[in-house]
């Protein structure tokens, strides 16, 4: 059984623009930081383990940074 979640679904968006062109991004084959903000807004705001950052926008905005930046950090080591 497959559950689509919103999250999900934008993940997948997300991991299809290196094949092909979307109209909200640029044509390069790779993932920049700013590709990674609308799949982190989506994390922040349905995962249910997060629910504690809902009232602290600036703990949003630092623990997605920081997601963010890990996840360029494992790939490039």
């Amino acid at each position: 059984m497959c559950l689509i979640t919103p999250c999900g679904l934008l993940f997948t968006l997300l991991c299809r623009t290196l094949i092909m062109p979307c109209p909200w991004r640029n044509t390069a084959q790779y993932l920049t930081y700013d590709d990674f903000v609308p799949l982190m807004d989506c994390v922040l705001k349905y995962h249910p383990g997060l629910e504690f950052l809902a009232e602290t926008a600036e703990f949003q905005k630092k623990y997605a940074e920081t997601v963010v930046l890990r996840i360029f950090y494992t790939l490039n080591r």
